[in-house]
């Protein structure tokens, strides 16, 4: 698992998979939000052969980092929804 630590030792971001709907991917510097706060920004995306589907890396804040957190990218074209999945 890779994130940043704070000064306490604790880690302040995770590293996750988010699926995006629609059949575009989202926009790298994308800004996610859970629960109307930012909690984190897309790093990459592409779309999944296997899925067929949007997929992103992104690093969330800790607390929203769980497996099945709904988050929203701010993209231009407007919002897009997002579920956090496990990383391969």
């Amino acid at each position: 698992m890779r994130g940043r630590r704070r000064s306490r030792g604790a880690i302040a971001r995770r590293l996750v998979g988010v699926r995006f709907e629609g059949n575009a991917p989202v926009p790298p510097g994308s800004k996610l939000i859970a629960n109307d706060k930012p909690v984190g920004r897309v790093m990459s995306g592409c779309i999944s052969p296997a899925l067929g589907a949007p997929l992103s890396l992104a690093y969330l804040k800790t607390a929203s980092a769980e497996t099945g957190t709904p988050v929203v990218a701010d993209t231009t074209d407007g919002p897009r929804r997002g579920t956090t999945t496990p990383l391969p």
